[in-house]
């Protein structure tokens, strides 16, 4: 019979040796039903196609058919069952969150070797939209701002224009931060080549590209106004998928130059902070002052 459960994976050599480790037949019937208790279903009928084999393995079956299972043993039965239970419980529960680690580990080398964006890049960037956090304890929300923040729902390129210093890249920034902050938009801030909108969008992704200056800051760029136009059919195909967004900032007599006016059909979507609609109402530079005041008198403590 041993042989047979042996065979058949219901006993284990550790198990063989502890029921014959014990002194009497009963003992070892005792100690086999122990055993078996604390194995599963597919074990105890394992155990009975066993008692079916044959005369001898039947008069086995008597005797442990006749072994009295005192109360005392139940009890310690159902606690060693309770215990293996509940070991084999914190023993799966290790087990599966072992795995998840291992996923998500798997996941994240997957992520980071599908990722478009070197990891030094990624730093830099990190750095850049940084500092755009610290401008934002200075920033004052505008009608410009709002009507860039509603327009960027329903187009996926926006220009704002202006005179030097009125605030175009401080509201795509601001813009861009918003976005991160209550949609997850991933900003890639325009700093390290023109390709980058190319080879750094990512369609399974959320993302705005963020452009200060686009196509020069005093005079147009020719050669940077070629290489949009070269490339207008690849740009709008990429913003087409309507998961990338795309924010610049220029100056009005860039925008109005005959050069750039080429790109307009991909830059028509324009605020002109100078126009009657978007220029800077008195009571909001008002708030401006204040804000700008305030930080200032701040300092102005901290030094003193």
């Amino acid at each position: 019979m041993f042989d047979f459960l042996l065979a058949k994976d219901v006993l284990s050599f550790t198990d063989y040796d502890d029921i014959r480790s014990e002194a009497t037949s009963t003992e070892q019937n005792r100690k086999l039903v122990d055993i078996l208790m604390l194995k599963d279903e597919m074990a105890y009928q394992q155990f009975v196609d066993t008692l079916r084999l044959g005369d001898k393995c039947l008069s086995i079956a008597e005797d442990i058919e006749t072994t009295v299972v005192t109360k005392e043993e139940r009890k310690r039965l159902a606690e060693q069952f309770s215990d293996k239970t509940e070991q084999q419980m914190v023993k799966l529960s290790k087990q599966v969150e072992k795995l998840s680690s291992e996923n998500q580990r798997l996941r994240s080398e997957m992520e980071t070797m599908r990722d478009p964006i070197p990891s030094s890049i990624r730093e830099h960037f990190k750095e850049c939209i940084t500092d755009w956090e610290h401008e934002e304890e200075r920033y004052c929300v505008t009608r410009a701002t709002n009507h860039v923040q509603q327009l960027v729902e329903s187009v996926n390129c926006i220009v704002v224009t202006g005179s030097s210093g009125n605030g175009k890249s401080a509201l795509i920034h601001h813009v861009a931060l918003q976005m991160h902050k209550q949609r997850k938009y991933e900003i890639i801030p325009f700093v390290v080549d023109l390709s980058d909108i190319i080879r750094y969008s990512d369609p399974r992704k959320h993302q705005v590209f963020v452009i200060d200056d686009i196509c020069g800051k005093v005079t147009v760029n020719v050669q940077t106004v070629d290489w949009w136009y070269t490339h207008l059919g690849q740009i709008e195909k990429i913003l087409a998928k309507g998961t990338i967004k795309l924010l610049a900032s220029c100056r009005l007599q860039i925008y109005n130059d005959p050069q750039f006016r080429r790109l307009k059909q991909l830059f028509n979507n324009e605020c002109n902070l100078l126009s009657t609609d978007f220029s800077v109402l008195q009571k909001e530079r008002l708030l401006i002052a204040d804000k700008y005041f305030l930080k200032s008198t701040q300092l102005h403590q901290r030094l003193n």
